[in-house]
């Protein structure tokens, strides 16, 4: 029987592009609900920050629509023009990655 490691059991997921203009809202549904003990990290570029900001949406009812029962929405807000790479990364309680990174790029166009 083959052993493999940790990083050999994480799947690679492809980047996703996300097109947007200044003031212009959007959004990433957070692929799966964390277990006890587990912790979705949500990062950006460190020189992009200014470009972006977070609105937390909590869950929605079906009946309205909107998202599923139990699925998270992290919404966000480009400011101003440019590109910048968001990434969600699944922790554990002991700080060990359970998931590969998930990217995202996040192309904003037009003027502020």
């Amino acid at each position: 029987m083959t052993q493999h490691s940790y990083a050999d059991q994480m799947k690679p997921f492809p980047e996703r592009v996300i097109k947007t203009s200044p003031a212009r809202g959007w959004e990433v549904n957070l692929p799966e609900m964390p277990s006890a003990g587990q912790s979705w990290e949500v990062r950006f570029d460190p020189d992009a920050l200014w470009m972006v900001r977070n609105e937390y949406v909590p869950p929605r009812r079906r009946l309205t629509g909107d998202l599923e029962p139990g699925v998270r929405s992290l919404k966000f807000k480009s400011l101003r023009p440019g590109t910048t790479t968001l990434s969600l990364v699944l922790w554990d309680q002991t700080q060990k990655k359970v998931q590969q990174e998930r990217l995202y790029r996040i192309i904003t166009i037009g003027t502020a």
